[in-house]
């Protein structure tokens, strides 16, 4: 799995704006944009910041990939209910998919039943 440094989505979700995430700090804003977000921030640099976030220096990186199912990702389970539900009557249909958790990158196996409407 590809992951890539996110700095801006880690403040963000850590519930700072960029100005004030500076502000806070007492960081310059545009330092912040050119030499985090934009440029290619060292390890020091990168562990400051999980620092002033109370962060692991982990929770910076977010999967890249796309969430399409192919036949790599997809699990056997799901042809498996696929054929026990062929062979049931009036059965709900399933949709199962997987996703990333945002904070450690870890596939996570999502299954939704669609009810229909009454």
């Amino acid at each position: 799995m590809r992951a890539k440094i996110d700095i801006r989505r880690a403040i963000t979700e850590r519930g700072y704006t960029i100005t004030s995430f500076c502000q806070k700090f007492d960081l310059k804003t545009q330092n912040i944009i050119q030499n985090y977000i934009k440029g290619n921030p060292t390890i020091k640099r990168l562990e400051d910041l999980c620092e002033k976030l109370d962060c692991d220096i982990t929770d910076l990186f977010y999967p890249i990939d796309g969430l399409e199912a192919t036949e790599d990702n997809v699990p056997l389970w799901n042809n498996e209910n696929e054929e026990r539900n062929k062979n049931k009557k009036d059965v709900q249909p399933v949709v199962n998919t997987t996703a990333f958790c945002p904070h450690c990158g870890a596939k996570v196996r999502v299954g939704v039943v669609l009810l229909s409407e009454l």
